[in-house]
């Protein structure tokens, strides 16, 4: 398996990152996300060096630890899907409009 690319955990957490800070409470509002209703929690089991680790890279990245940890279970899973071409420029571009935006706002 290769080794997922940080560029698109990155983007992939800062777009679940801006779609939970604006949530509101499922109470409130009737869901605007329709695999939000659909999502499960699902805990793992990391050792403590291994979650200072992870908090240490999304703190420098400026995403939740959770959505860190979500972007690279995806990635992992994307990566054994066998991605068609078309998939791989969509991510690319994606990864670009990332480091795009945070250069500009630097």
């Amino acid at each position: 398996m290769s080794k997922p690319n940080p560029a698109d955990l990155i983007a992939e957490s800062e777009a679940m990152y801006e779609a939970e800070k604006t949530e509101t409470p499922d109470s409130a509002v009737a869901p605007t996300q329709p695999n939000r209703a659909k999502s499960v929690v699902y805990s793992i089991r990391l050792n403590p060096e291994e979650v200072q680790r992870l908090e240490e890279l999304a703190d420098a990245t400026g995403v939740p630890a959770s959505a860190l940890a979500r972007g690279y279970i995806l990635e992992g899973i994307a990566a054994n899907a066998g991605d068609d071409l078309r998939a791989a420029l969509e991510r690319i571009e994606r990864d670009l409009l990332a480091v795009k935006r945070r250069t500009l706002s630097a």
